[in-house]
């Protein structure tokens, strides 16, 4: 695909002829770029459920499911590393409290 942009790009042809060659060939490669960052995650779901999603019309559901996943997993991310940090600090012994080493600043001033 690069190369054969290339090629439009050296005779000065482009696929949209609205926009420059160069910004086609790196729309197309930003495209292709996000394109192999992403990868697939397959859930089962009822099939009436599945019917209902085909019966909407003009809804971008998976940009909204994606959304929601992300979201869940952002969510379940922050609790998990929560739950470390109160962890290891039960597992820290006692410092000195706080009003005393500010004391001891002031002391020292």
């Amino acid at each position: 695909m690069v190369l054969s942009l290339i090629d439009k790009i050296s005779k000065g042809m482009c696929t949209s002829g609205t926009t420059s060659p160069a910004v086609e060939l790196i729309y197309n490669k930003c495209i292709h770029i996000t394109m192999a960052s992403t990868s697939v995650y397959s859930i089962r779901i009822d099939s009436r459920v599945r019917k209902m999603i085909d019966e909407i019309p003009d809804r971008n559901l998976p940009e909204e499911i994606r959304g929601l996943i992300e979201g869940a997993v952002r969510r379940k991310r922050k609790e998990q590393l929560l739950a470390q940090a109160r962890e290891r600090q039960h597992i820290l012994p006692d410092g000195i409290p706080a009003a005393q080493m500010i004391r001891e600043d002031r002391d020292v001033r």
